[in-house]
Parts: structure tokens; C-alpha cells; sequence
């Protein structure tokens, strides 16, 4: 390996005389980024015409799955009644929990990342959700009803259209300005309700001789709120559960990022040892974007530190390691320093 200058042979490393970090040369980057740029061209020209379609015809999918589901559960009495509330209630409940969400992000930035806030938006979402799955139960579904399966279908598409491509506008424009892209979000919701309003109210009137022969079933009414409630609930425990799980490995790597540097400077006259953070864990032959790898390394798992990091233009740092006799690479990112 060279230790200063030019790699002009290509394919090995260079150390920078000034810094005296170990970089890969420009041919090995050259090669990566090569890589890296016909994987996605062969993205690009293979799956980006079916993604369009895919993103482009959302709604009419959902309304065929809506139709064809909602149609067999109209037969199947106060269970399809049941099943059709939770079905209603919570996604729903999730579309107008983002909606409010994105409206306090725009309306009170600064509030809305308080716990408290949060707290109080979680619990009143609750209750907007029950409510959402109660008028479901007692009000929509006799319009549903007595709309039958198509004009249902039709309904759903239409409906679904202005939330779908409001929240693909939301993507595309959050990027540029986050704020922009809630209000689209708030927006495209409330076109939606209206529309959905509008278009449901001519049934009124049938709705209400459906409504009459329908028995009241309160104890499927709140079994279908219980239902929504414990699914959005183990939902928003296992996003808590998940958010602490990422901060604590963030944390982690933040101690191990400043802590290996130092450790693998001691390599070179004695012998060091890191573990790995992460379950299965890469050992590659070589650090570059597209690297081969030798083998896969649990977690906890002990390797010995051979030398200072390698930095890559494109994939990042590595470290020289050697595990069991076999010499490679291990991104920073899955490495800690032995105690």
C-alpha cells in the first residue's frame, strides 16, 4: 500500500502527506462511483415507468380492493358491519392524525415537538378515531348500503384521489419546503372530506330506510372502537419502543465514532480489539461502494483493529480488521472499541 503521493497504478490507496489519513485512490473511487451510477441507471430505466404506473393509479387499486371487500362484508350482516367500521376507522383515523399533526407543525412549530402537545394531540386523535369508527358504524353504513358495490367503488376512487395525490405532492414539495408540503397535506384532506360529503348526501334519504331495519348492535359498536383503538395503540407503543431503540444505537455510535480513531492508532505497536454493535455484520474484502464480501459477523462479535480508518469518496469509513485469521474491512458505523 502506498504510503504518500499518487496511486497511478489504480486500485490501492493513498495517504494524504498533510492530514496523514489513509484514503482510497481516485481509481478505486472512479470504479465505485461507476458502479453506483449504472445500478441506478438499471433502476431508472427498468422500475422507474412501472413505479409512475403504480403511483399513478393508487386510487383506482384501492377502490377495487375497497369494492370488492366492502361488497362480500354488506352480506355478512352485523359482523361485515363490525369489520368495515375497523376498516374505516383506522386508516382514516392515521389520515387525519397526519393531517392535524402537519397543521400543528405549520401552525405552532415550536409546540407541536413539546411532549406535552403531543400527549394532548395523541389523546384527542383517539377520540376523533372512535368517533370516526362510531359514525361509521351508525351513519355511513346505511348510505354504503344503499349505494351499492359500484357507486361505492366510484366513490372511494374519486375520494381517495385527492388525499393519494395530495400526499404525493406533499413528498415531492416537502422537499423543497417542509412547511409547504403540510399545508398540502391539510389541504388535499379537507377537498377530500368535502368531495366525499357532497357526493353521499343525495343517498340521505334511502340511507334512513336502510338505517331503520339495521339493529343497533351498541356491544359490535364499541368491540369496533376497542379494536381500532388497541391497533393504533400498540402502534403508536411500538414507534415509542422503536424511537427509544434508535436513539440509544445513535448514542452508541456517537461513543464508538470518537473513541476508534484513538484505537486504532495503538494498532501499530500493540494489539487492540473492537466488537461489532450490529447482527450481521459485513466483513469486506475491500472498502470501496460495491465491495465483495468475505463473510458475516454476529453481533458482539471480537475482531482485531490492523491499522488506522480507510475513508472512502463514497461509501465512508472502514477500519482494517482481522477476525479468526481473516483480514477485511468493517464500516465504522459497526464497530465499538473493547473495553
Amino acid at each position: 500500500m502506498p504510503t504518500d503521493g499518487y496511486d497511478e497504478a489504480g486500485g490501492g490507496f493513498v495517504k494524504d502527506p498533510t492530514t496523514g489519513e489513509i484514503h482510497a485512490s481516485e481509481s478505486m473511487g472512479n470504479a465505485a462511483r461507476g458502479a453506483k451510477a449504472d445500478a441506478s441507471g438499471g433502476f431508472i430505466g427498468g422500475m422507474g415507468g412501472p413505479l409512475v404506473m403504480i403511483l399513478t393509479i393508487g386510487p383506482v387499486i384501492a377502490a377495487a380492493i375497497a369494492g370488492f371487500l366492502f361488497g362480500l362484508l354488506f352480506k355478512l350482516r352485523t359482523f361485515g358491519r363490525t369489520i368495515q367500521s375497523i376498516m374505516v376507522g383506522l386508516p382514516l383515523g392515521i389520515v387525519f392524525s397526519i393531517a392535524v399533526l402537519a397543521g400543528l407543525q405549520v401552525l405552532m412549530p415550536v409546540l407541536s415537538k413539546t411532549p406535552e402537545i403531543k400527549t394532548l394531540a395523541h389523546i384527542i386523535l383517539f377520540i376523533i378515531m372512535g368517533m370516526i369508527t362510531l359514525l361509521y358504524f351508525y351513519s355511513w353504513y346505511p348510505i354504503f348500503k344503499s349505494m351499492g358495490t359500484l357507486q361505492f367503488t366510484i366513490l372511494i376512487k374519486k375520494t381517495f384521489s385527492f388525499v393519494w395525490f395530495g400526499f404525493l405532492a406533499s413528498f415531492i414539495i416537502g422537499f423543497i419546503n417542509k412547511s409547504a408540503g403540510s399545508i398540502i397535506i391539510v389541504v388535499s384532506f379537507i377537498a377530500g372530506f368535502i368531495y366525499f360529503l357532497a357526493k353521499v348526501k343525495p343517498y340521505n334519504e334511502e340511507a334512513k330506510e336502510v338505517k331503520a331495519e339495521l339493529p343497533k348492535a351498541v356491544i359490535a359498536a364499541l368491540f369496533s372502537v376497542a379494536v381500532v383503538w388497541g391497533l393504533w395503540g400498540g402502534f403508536l407503543l411500538f414507534g415509542d419502543i422503536a424511537g427509544k431503540a434508535f436513539d440509544a444505537d445513535q448514542s452508541e455510535y456517537a461513543i464508538a465514532k470518537e473513541s476508534l480513531p484513538e484505537a486504532a492508532a495503538r494498532a501499530a505497536t500493540q494489539q487492540v480489539f473492537a466488537v461489532t454493535r450490529q447482527k450481521d455484520t459485513a466483513l469486506y474484502s475491500e472498502p470501496v461502494t460495491v465491495p465483495s464480501k468475505t463473510t458475516y459477523l454476529k453481533k458482539g462479535e471480537q475482531v482485531r483493529l490492523t491499522g488506522e480508518a480507510v475513508i472512502t469518496p463514497e461509501s465512508g469509513t472502514y477500519y482494517p480488521v482481522e477476525y479468526n485469521g481473516t483480514k477485511g474491512y468493517i464500516k465504522e458505523y459497526f464497530l465499538i472499541p473493547s473495553e
